[in-house]
């Protein structure tokens, strides 16, 4: 079913926000014309002696051509204000993704610290074989912790946190843990 739209006075259009009124019941006369009109022939009105004045742009009918030639200003500044909140949105999540990155291999390059620590108390706990902070810190890539080890740095961004070591006893391993990031 082909469906039209009725004729507006020429220069008017229809705003974004209105109904559309359609003609959905056609004679098979209109029908054969419209036909035609998608194929992009020019048409004679046999009843009203006169061209349908539609728009045939690049052979395809465009039944709104004549009636809409720009956007309203209503549409325009809704669209102004969409892109401002998807902005408002974006950009600021956008500036702290490195920050973000950073303070998350901090935290792998801790829980890395901790893994060794597990495992070099393990071996205490089973074969008493003795293990200094040196050691576990030793051989950390990309990382550097300090002498006093309360500092652990990225060399790769720059970004740092301090930290903290608990000392392992009998019955549990060291335990580091990061207090705060600075930069």
């Amino acid at each position: 079913m082909l469906i039209t739209i009725k004729q507006r006075k020429k220069g008017t259009y229809i705003p974004f926000f209105s109904v559309i009124p359609f003609r959905v019941i056609m004679s098979a006369a209109e029908k054969n014309a419209h036909k035609r009109m998608w194929q992009g022939e020019h048409v004679y009105n046999e009843q009203n002696q006169e061209h349908l004045n539609h728009s045939v742009r690049g052979g395809t009918y465009d039944p709104i051509g004549d009636c809409r030639q720009g956007f309203t200003l209503i549409e325009i500044v809704a669209a102004i204000i969409i892109l401002g909140i998807l902005l408002a949105i974006a950009i600021p999540k956008y500036f702290t993704v490195p920050q973000d990155a950073a303070d998350a291999a901090l935290k792998t390059a801790v829980t890395e610290l901790n893994a060794r620590e597990n495992l070099a108390w393990g071996k205490w706990r089973s074969d008493r074989v003795e293990y200094t902070v040196d050691e576990i810190k030793a051989d950390l890539r990309g990382f550097a912790v300090s002498q006093n080890n309360t500092i652990i740095g990225s060399e790769n961004n720059g970004r740092k946190a301090v930290v903290t070591r608990t000392e392992p006893s009998e019955t549990t391993p060291g335990r580091w843990k990061i207090l705060q990031f600075i930069d």
